[in-house]
């Protein structure tokens, strides 16, 4: 406060410069004064802009108390929790837009479309049914109470202590979705993600601080049906997939490779796939005498158009990387990217001590055969 009390005679006689550096000083001492209004606060929208949506969440929470009553503050952070997939924690913001009267920013979703997509997915979603939690984690887990749920309810301490030893402290919290009927499980997906159908062989998914996982594929056959541990397995690699994006940031989907993304996710669910990694070698036999082996940039950025001998060869590309590494590997590859503006390549090679492209064209030399 001092500052202001500074006269225009002295003002006057300082150089123009330092006039520049006195009235930023002032600026700054209105913004940190206590009873600003809100808007002298560090705007929200143009980081949502730029897609930073968990620095949105992160900043809106620490903003005063009555700047989080602020009708625009709370609709670009229920925009942001919606986009991590969060509608829940977006409900109470979007109601507080709502009775603001603030409707959204032109061409962003309106708060009544926000509203109605909360109320679909709270339709379909299923009821919580059992949760734990290790240090500030928490996995939440909704679904029905039948015995192919049971049996990955059962699996949820275990899964809290692969996911803390693969990726360290702090681990996110994370929502799990199961789901006995498929036509909710696509109807509830295609509202969360706003996409449409998944592959007739996809039966789940993790994404942004969520698992979402079906009982049932789309030809009506019961996943892991015969095979309790691979059952298990594909949840806790969705949880992988779940952990990695929720930790590295808001445009780890965009940029990881393929091949990365599926091979750690693998790696985390490894101790439940023992035989999906010993079949391995047979997946890419099946195919490598018909066709050649995937480039590298194939790898990284089309290996769904020939998923099953393309997730083999990452699945064992990884495992490879990771040979003489603890599974914590996992997590410090993630971190890294992090700090380095997502480059997976760097950091691949920081904690493996490998260029990811060149030890890839061995990798596929060796295990790319009848």
């Amino acid at each position: 406060m001092i500052l202001l009390g500074i006269s225009l005679q002295f003002l006057a006689m300082l150089r123009f410069r330092h006039l520049q550096v006195i009235a930023s000083i002032i600026l700054l001492s209105f913004a940190v004064l206590p009873g600003c209004p809100a808007n002298a606060q560090e705007k929200l929208e143009p980081i949502c802009v730029r897609g930073e949506y968990a620095e949105v969440i992160e900043k809106f929470k620490h903003l005063p108390v009555e700047a989080q009553q602020d009708p625009a503050n709370c609709y670009v952070a229920a925009y942001a929790y919606m986009r991590r997939r969060q509608f829940l924690e977006a409900e109470p913001l979007v109601k507080i837009a709502q009775r603001g009267g603030f409707h959204g920013y032109a061409g962003w979703t309106s708060t009544e479309e926000l509203f109605s997509r909360i109320v679909t997915l709270k339709q379909l979603c299923p009821p919580l049914n059992t949760w734990t939690s290790s240090g500030h984690a928490r996995f939440d887990v909704y679904g029905p109470d039948d015995e192919w749920c049971q049996s990955i309810y059962s699996e949820l301490p275990t899964y809290i202590a692969r996911a803390r030893e693969a990726f360290g402290d702090p681990l996110p919290s994370v929502s799990f979705y199961l789901f006995n009927d498929r036509a909710i499980y696509e109807a509830f997906y295609k509202e969360l993600f706003e996409t449409g159908e998944q592959k007739s062989w996809q039966a789940g998914t993790g994404n942004f601080n969520v698992v979402v996982f079906c009982k049932y594929l789309k030809d009506g056959s019961v996943f892991g049906a015969s095979d309790l541990n691979f059952r298990r397995g594909a949840v806790l690699h969705e949880l992988g997939h779940a952990l990695s994006g929720t930790i590295c940031g808001d445009c780890y989907y965009k940029d990881v490779p393929n091949w990365l993304d599926e091979g750690l996710a693998d790696m985390v669910a490894r101790p439940y796939l023992k035989k999906l990694f010993a079949d391995s070698p047979w997946l890419i036999a099946k195919t490598a005498g018909i066709k050649r082996a995937p480039t590298y940039e194939q790898m990284c950025r089309e290996l769904y158009l020939d998923p099953k001998p393309r997730y083999a060869l990452a699945r064992l590309f990884t495992a490879r990387l990771m040979d003489r590494l603890d599974v914590g590997a996992i997590g410090r590859i993630v971190r890294s990217a992090r700090t380095d503006g997502d480059n997976f390549e760097a950091a691949v090679q920081e904690v493996t001590g490998a260029d990811p492209a060149q030890a890839y064209r061995q990798a596929a030399q060796d295990l790319w055969k009848r």
